[in-house]
């Protein structure tokens, strides 16, 4: 990024403007440099975790949380910046959406596989939220009561997304509207 993309906010506090081609760029970078025994990793720690869900669901909540990872992780490494629109970011945003990862992983990083969790959400999210716009959940992953996001002409509704605008999630970040908006 070049000190060049600085620019003046409403409250005359400089904000850093780095845009989508320059972010995939990075995000690029971290994906390639990301270890496979990482990635297995994380695989471990779902599949360890997720053995406290009923046996019914476990198998769709460990494809739909690794498999957004992953699926994510090698479209990012596919991806070239001549695929996507050229448009300014606000490099705050990013860093705010960074601080709400490692806030909601605070408590958790002591635990096995869950460092390389937080670093594959900082690579994953970022490329979700500012340029593919798609949701923070895998489209297959089954919320409690069986619903699913659903996509409606390039929009996307989640069936509980309202019900989670607080400070433990990053909902907030994700593009998708509620249920009760389709």
């Amino acid at each position: 990024m070049t000190r060049e993309n600085y620019i003046l906010n409403n409250s005359n506090f400089p904000t850093i403007v780095m845009n989508s081609k320059e972010l995939l760029k990075n995000l690029k970078e971290k994906a390639r440099d990301y270890p496979v025994s990482d990635l297995i990793k994380v695989k471990y720690y779902f599949d360890r975790e997720m053995k406290i869900v009923l046996k019914k669901y476990r198998e769709n909540f460990v494809y739909s949380y690794f498999g957004l990872f992953y699926e994510t992780l090698m479209e990012i490494k596919n991806k070239s910046e001549s695929e996507i629109p050229t448009f300014d970011l606000d490099e705050v945003e990013i860093q705010k959406l960074n601080e709400r990862i490692d806030f909601v992983s605070l408590e958790l990083k002591t635990e096995k596989g869950r460092e390389e969790i937080i670093t594959l959400e900082k690579i994953v999210y970022p490329y979700l939220v500012f340029i593919s716009k798609k949701p923070l959940h895998h489209l297959s992953l089954r919320f409690p009561g069986g619903n699913t996001i659903i996509e409606k002409k390039g929009i996307y509704f989640c069936p509980i997304r309202d019900a989670q605008e607080n400070d433990l999630g990053i909902c907030e970040f994700c593009c998708c509207k509620d249920y009760n908006e389709l």
